[in-house]
């Protein structure tokens, strides 16, 4: 059995959506060729130290949680967000269940799959995930497969909201279940894609064997 995840996905739609553009980023050169090494690397599933953005990520959703937990605002507060996002977004979350761990099991073709996830936010229908950006624009997780993963493993939800701040506001965004794609198609184009490269899927299968069911 192997575990699929939603950043493996994005890390592959990723490396498909910059192929063969012409694509340069001031910073980082190429984005084809580093959206390549990320994906490599997510394949092979080496630890890197987050970057500066991850790290941002990771810092506001905890201060959501400790506005949630109803710690001092000291707590919550940094030169990075406005406080009023905090508490909006902790609002919103308010009486959800946190940090849920879902696993699911299919089979595609003969071949069994986990997939897996953690929610940020579970309430009622409604899957919430935080995210922190630097700059927003209208439908930027669209193509994400994160919507489309957290649907199937959370069954009898009917909507996904991204939480997103970029410092100064927040914006939702919402997907529905009945638009979502289904898993096990996703899963196939992937394996499809991979059987292409020997090298490839031998990282794929060497090292995302699911440990537990």
């Amino acid at each position: 059995m192997y575990l699929i995840t939603a950043s493996l996905l994005n890390s592959w739609r990723y490396y498909l959506d910059t192929h063969d553009e012409d694509m340069w980023d001031n910073e980082t050169g190429s984005r084809e060729e580093k959206a390549w090494l990320d994906f490599i690397q997510t394949l092979s599933r080496i630890r890197t130290e987050p970057n500066e953005a991850m790290k941002a990520g990771i810092d506001f959703e905890a201060a959501v949680t400790r506005c949630i937990r109803g710690d001092p605002e000291n707590s919550y507060l940094d030169k990075r967000w406005s406080e009023r996002c905090v508490e909006e977004i902790a609002r919103e979350l308010d009486g959800a269940l946190l940090q849920c761990k879902l696993k699911d099991k299919i089979t595609v073709d003969g071949e069994d799959y986990l997939l897996y996830g953690i929610l940020d936010g579970l309430k009622a229908d409604t899957v919430s995930d935080i995210k922190f950006t630097g700059k927003y624009e209208t439908g930027k997780f669209l193509y994400s497969y994160q919507h489309h993963m957290y649907f199937a493993i959370a069954p009898g939800t009917e909507k996904f909201r991204y939480l997103v701040c970029d410092g100064n506001n927040v914006y939702t965004e919402e997907y529905w279940r009945e638009y979502a794609l289904d898993m096990k198609i996703v899963i196939r184009d992937f394996r499809s894609w991979l059987s292409m490269y020997r090298d490839l899927e031998k990282l794929f299968l060497d090292n995302w064997i699911a440990k537990e069911w």
